[in-house]
């Protein structure tokens, strides 16, 4: 009896693509191109460290020392972040777990593979703008000017709805309501967010001002083209620095498209929104994400208070450690 030709690593990687992530999962086209970029990077890489031809590197090769040492190489060759450097691992542990399903004879192999940790890193605090803040960039759009007017739409909508910028570049006429908004968010989860009338009179006018059809998109530029990423970046960008003249606190920070979507759900909490429909509003997956904004309001809150010079000095019980307590914790070195 003949042997089963042994599946090669392309073909392994084909059937991960084509059958995990794109027939079974449904991921969107951002996490596929996530995907596919570590791809490249890693076989890369194995063809350097092997010093063989791409059509020669096999399954065998994908081990748990090789990722390890990749993971190191992106993050002092490639000086890629912590963060980065989780997120190529997260892509090759959805791929360990693909060839663990159809390939058994793999397992040992690869959850070694699963079992390398993500790295600790501390999280950046989430940045956000007060209401004055807000404010001053509003302001900076002149509504009397088609750009201007459109301009002025564009974020204040975004500060309703605290859409992601890919979702509010795929925005179209049709998706308009008289007092809500249909949202298309990642992998096709779409969700239905309400607006301010005074937002819904800015969208309304706006698609009477340019003559929009319900198929077309929202939010054009000057060659009647969808507003890009990079566009509403610069729109921003340039707000801003204006805004600094009205408002002080804003100079010297760097304001984009996502720190419009914190400012959102930042005020929804401190209105006292309920946390699950904050997430809900936001098209958050879990909520732990959305979490996030509570540990940002209560580190605000608490440099605040250091600031203020206001303390507490502590009164109770205060615990001693045993010497020999004390020698394991130095072994530590934990002074």
């Amino acid at each position: 009896m003949s042997e089963t030709k042994p599946i090669s690593l392309g073909e392994m990687l084909e059937s991960f693509f084509n059958k995990r992530l794109i027939q079974q999962q449904n991921v969107s086209q951002n996490t596929i191109n996530s995907y596919r970029d570590t791809w490249r990077l890693l076989l890369r890489y194995l063809v350097s460290e092997k010093e063989i031809s791409m059509t020669r590197l096999s399954i065998d090769m994908v081990t748990a020392e090789v990722i390890l040492d990749f993971l190191n190489h992106l993050e002092t060759q490639r000086k890629c972040s912590i963060n980065t450097r989780n997120q190529r691992r997260a892509a090759i542990r959805a791929f360990a777990s693909h060839v663990i399903l159809y390939e058994p004879k793999y397992m040992a192999q690869f959850e070694r593979v699963l079992s390398i940790p993500a790295k600790n890193y501390e999280k950046k605090m989430l940045g956000y703008l007060t209401d004055e803040e807000m404010d001053c960039i509003l302001s900076t759009f002149n509504r009397s000017t088609p750009d201007g007017f459109r301009n002025y739409a564009l974020f204040m909508l975004m500060y309703n709805v605290g859409a992601r910028v890919s979702e509010i570049i795929s925005i179209k006429c049709k998706d308009v309501g008289t007092n809500q908004i249909l949202i298309h968010g990642k992998s096709s989860k779409d969700r239905i967010v309400p607006i301010w009338p005074e937002t819904a009179k800015l969208l309304s006018q706006l698609m009477v001002n340019e003559s929009l059809d319900p198929d077309q998109n929202l939010f054009l530029n000057m060659k009647k083209e969808p507003l890009t990423r990079s566009g509403i970046s610069y729109i921003l960008a340039t707000a801003s620095i204006n805004a600094t003249k009205k408002c002080p606190t804003l100079q010297g920070r760097k304001i984009s498209p996502h720190t419009i979507r914190h400012t959102t759900a930042m005020h929804l909490l401190q209105s006292g929104t309920d946390l699950n429909l904050i997430r809900m509003w936001l098209g958050h997956v879990h909520l732990d994400t959305t979490h996030g904004y509570i540990e940002a309001d209560i580190k605000m809150k608490r440099k605040t208070l250091e600031n203020s010079g206001i303390s507490k000095p502590g009164k109770g019980y205060t615990w001693n450690p045993t010497d020999e307590v004390k020698d394991f914790l130095n072994t530590l070195g934990i002074k």
